[in-house]
């Protein structure tokens, strides 16, 4: 079982390590890792600030509430370590990428692919969406 929890831990760093230095820049919190049966990495921007910052991602949003926040969650497996899921305040981003016309071929989420693969795009999708018509970059 420890050996287990701490592939997980291992997989939740990783996320960070890749996803950080590109989403810290543009506003967001570091990740925040919890380990369950899968791993889960969740970073947060405020949304008042997401809004001023991303008018061209945060249009379906709603960020009205003072405390509003937009979260960027991404889950993997462990074993063998792969993306599961990536959502965009709760819509999966591989979506949030084709609306924009920001669509690789194959899955923009990095979902399904090897965890180095799969972060690599990933990381280069999310760079993309928050450059694309942002006025403050």
């Amino acid at each position: 079982m420890t050996s287990s929890r701490h592939s997980a831990q291992a997989v939740g760093r990783r996320v960070c390590e890749a996803l950080d230095p590109v989403l810290v820049p543009h506003g967001f919190q570091a990740g925040q890792v919890g380990v369950g049966t899968d791993v889960g990495v969740t970073f947060c921007s405020p949304g008042g600030e997401f809004s001023r910052r991303f008018p061209h991602l945060a249009s379906w949003m709603d960020l009205d509430h003072p405390a509003a926040c937009v979260d960027l969650a991404v889950y993997a497996h462990p074993e063998p370590a792969r993306l599961v899921q990536v959502r965009l305040e709760g819509r999966e981003l591989d979506d949030v990428a084709g609306r924009s016309g920001n669509h690789a071929a194959g899955r923009a989420d990095g979902v399904g692919l090897p965890m180095e693969e799969g972060l690599e795009r990933l990381a280069a999708t999310v760079a993309a969406l928050l450059l694309e018509g942002s006025p403050h970059e």
